[in-house]
């Protein structure tokens, strides 16, 4: 058997009793090319949209990028071919969630949050709470795991049928990855450089949450939902968690959390069941909540300032402290309420650390 029998052997075995069902999420060169593209919501589709675009633009391309949603035939043709370059790219599920709803929540679409969280200021830390109930199969897009995208993703899948599975990090990683998967095109240097300029529009989706994310995931908590309810990416991927959301995930585990993973899930993640000796645990004291109505409404208030949210915790202390000034008088319980705001939500951890 030839080397490219033994690839169309294993996209058979790979493909076999998978439902193929070609939606919209497809971006096809040409025959010529022959590179099939898997593009998903909040892993840089409006960039890779508008690349497909610009190679039209440039007469590389026949047709703009087609949807083979409808066309079964041909995609099952194109999916079972050894001669297909197929494309796909992935993003870290704390990041790409974060994106998702800074886009949708803080900016212009906010019909968006409505529509997946029930109003259109949803704060981050609602919407995972929000997130831990709803049904991933009927998830709008945006959110729903990456692994439900492209027809259903396994890893025998990636394994067997694509030829290039990349993680996108940051602004530098996806240039790197486009340019890697344009290569069969043969593109000079100015031709590449006009493909790979993008319009406003795309610098419109752009948010930056890959360098904010231990600023939106102070709380351990919120770092187990959604771990936990994105797993399966982890998994399929091979995705590895940012180190400080390993330590997050390690502290629910030592204090025996209802959002703590499970063994079975932290071995998914491929992380020990103990800490290494080197993890230091920052133990959140979630002893003390919130006691009245108007603790919660202040904190609610505050939080619903994204634009402080780096200094949430201070914020929110202030607050506090003219609440009870006015209240209570000077003298009287705001050490107490001070306290209440740290420890209540876990926003900010306190000064013990468990070496573990």
């Amino acid at each position: 058997m030839t080397d490219h029998e033994e690839k169309q052997e294993r996209i058979r075995e790979a493909l076999a009793g998978h439902p193929v069902n070609p939606g919209q999420n497809w971006a096809v060169s040409n025959d010529k090319h022959k590179i099939l593209f898997c593009w998903m919501q909040k892993v840089g589709c409006t960039f890779f949209r508008q690349v497909f675009i610009n190679l039209h633009r440039e007469g590389i391309t026949e047709a703009h990028p087609s949807t083979l949603a409808g066309k079964h035939q041909k995609f099952l043709e194109i999916l079972h071919s050894a001669e297909w370059n197929k494309v796909v790219f992935y993003r870290e599920p704390l990041s790409r969630f974060l994106s998702g709803w800074k886009d949708k929540c803080r900016g212009t679409r906010r019909n968006y949050c409505k529509h997946v969280f029930g109003g259109p200021n949803v704060t981050c830390v609602d919407a995972i709470f929000l997130l831990k109930d709803m049904n991933p199969q009927t998830l709008d897009g945006h959110f729903h795991p990456q692994v439900q995208h492209c027809n259903g993703l396994t890893r025998p899948i990636l394994d067997n049928i694509y030829t290039m599975v990349e993680e996108l990090k940051d602004h530098n990683s996806t240039r790197h990855a486009v340019r890697k998967m344009l290569q069969p095109f043969e593109l000079t240097d100015e031709q590449l450089e006009r493909v790979l300029s993008t319009g406003e529009d795309v610098h419109a989706h752009a948010t930056n949450a890959n360098t904010i994310l231990m600023q939106y995931y102070q709380d351990p908590q919120l770092v187990g939902i959604i771990v936990k309810y994105f797993i399966e990416d982890y998994k399929v991927f091979q995705i590895q968690a940012p180190d400080f959301a390993q330590t997050a995930l390690y502290g629910l585990r030592e204090r025996n959390d209802p959002y703590a993973l499970s063994d079975e899930e932290m071995q998914q993640l491929g992380l020990p069941l103990t800490p290494p000796a080197s993890t230091t645990i920052h133990q959140v004291d979630s002893s003390s909540a919130p006691g009245t109505t108007a603790d919660l409404i202040l904190l609610n208030a505050a939080l619903a300032n994204d634009s402080s949210m780096d200094v949430r915790g201070f914020h929110v202390g202030f607050v506090f402290i003219g609440f009870c000034f006015h209240l209570y008088g000077v003298g009287a319980g705001w050490g107490a309420s001070l306290g209440t705001v740290f420890g209540g939500h876990n926003l900010v951890p306190n000064n013990k650390n468990v070496t573990g």
